[in-house]
């Protein structure tokens, strides 16, 4: 049973079970639109209430999308995340509230990573369920579902330290001061997008699989990857401890994705800085296995163009989908008019005055046209300018 906020007066069992109940049937259909008409709660129980004082003085760990440019003009790393399919990862559109985030974290429970429960790789936010799984993420991002291989720890450290290690100990971590430069800078990458820390300074064996995985076109599950992490906050401990809250802009456009609407008040944050270069990359004990960047610049420079290609094409059919609403407005104006013209002829029959009533429809219509065109043409403007500059750029 969802919490009423405010809470109701009368004599109610609280729950202690933070996941809804769902017959075995619907559990198959489509649970994003899924709505709890009964409760308009925030809280799907009164403990991810209890829960939301502890997640709000959390910190976040930052997603910051790379910088295209700068990154193709100094690396060779984007024909390589193009080739994965990963740059849509790494350049997320939009922000995300942050209370909405909150909320999401604290509703999440133990039961989202259990089979046999209703709440399983759903999660409760604003009287609606949203659908969370490794499928539903891959499929966000454009990624395949693929199953994860397996490397040898021996054939990872080598490859990523040129030689220097072939392991790591647990009292003698590997530094990431020692990475080849391709690797430091990847590094920064996957603590952002798809294996999120703050500590950067050493490469864990998990973050040393997935940077080789990335880089030598190894399959890899990052639903799977980002699934767990996220599940790990549904988790008692993981509540209180000191862990940062992982995955913000991901979670909010997937909310978005499935029918989310955020409230009028409510602001999205102030966007991530872009991710650049490095020069530090480069230097001291960094093996330089990009020391060709500037011949092969130009391949950098096509993955960009290629993206931009991509994006464009996104713009041109939501511009079209714009174009259709004007239409669509327009025609519902003219038979407001219509209606309102005939209602006018009625009321003048009885004698009742509406000149008022017809320049209110009048400047209405007119006001909406003006501003869905305006839109329109606003949009197209921005579209221009920003591949114009890119293409500066590039050349």
């Amino acid at each position: 049973m969802c919490e009423e906020t405010p809470p109701s007066t009368k004599k109610t069992r609280t729950s202690t079970t933070s996941s809804p109940t769902i017959s075995k049937p619907k559990r198959n259909k489509d649970l994003n639109h899924h709505s709890w008409k009964s409760c308009n709660s925030v809280f799907i129980s009164s403990t991810a209430k209890s829960y939301f004082p502890v997640i709000m003085k959390k910190n976040i760990l930052p997603q910051q999308n790379i910088d295209l440019e700068d990154f193709a003009l100094k690396t060779t790393l984007i024909p390589l995340l193009d080739a994965r399919n990963l740059l849509k990862s790494v350049t997320l559109p939009g922000s995300y509230v942050k209370q909405v985030i909150h909320e999401f974290y604290c509703n999440l429970n133990e039961d989202f990573v259990n089979p046999a429960a209703a709440s399983f790789e759903i999660v409760f936010v604003r009287g609606k369920l949203y659908t969370f799984s490794s499928t539903a993420i891959n499929k966000f991002l454009g990624l395949d579902d693929d199953q994860d291989a397996l490397v040898s720890e021996a054939t990872m450290w080598k490859e990523l330290t040129h030689g220097a290690r072939k392991s790591q100990h647990p009292t003698n971590k590997v530094p990431s001061s020692i990475l080849n430069s391709s690797y430091s800078i990847l590094l920064k990458v996957v603590a952002c997008h798809w294996l999120a820390t703050s500590h950067t300074n050493t490469v864990t064996k998990a973050m040393g699989m997935l940077l080789y995985k990335i880089k030598n076109n190894v399959p890899a599950n990052f639903g799977k990857l980002l699934v767990a992490q996220i599940a790990e906050f549904g988790k008692h401990n993981y509540k209180q401890n000191d862990n940062g809250l992982p995955f913000l802009v991901l979670i909010f456009q997937m909310l978005v994705s499935q029918g989310f609407t955020k409230k009028d008040a409510e602001q999205e944050e102030p966007l991530e800085p872009l991710l650049q270069i490095d020069n530090r990359h480069f230097d001291g004990k960094h093996y330089n296995d990009m020391e060709t960047v500037v011949h092969q610049a130009t391949h950098g420079v096509q993955g960009v163009i290629k993206f931009l290609k991509h994006k464009m094409q996104q713009n041109k059919e939501a511009l079209l989908l714009v174009d259709q609403q004007r239409r669509t407005l327009e025609e519902e104006c003219r038979n407001l008019i219509w209606l309102h013209e005939h209602a006018t002829h009625s009321a003048q029959a009885e004698g009742v005055p509406s000149s008022s009533g017809v320049r209110f429809y009048s400047v209405f219509c007119t006001s909406l046209d003006q501003y869905v065109l305006s839109s329109w043409i606003g949009s197209v403007e921005s579209c221009h300018v920003m591949v114009s500059r890119r293409i500066l750029v590039l050349a």
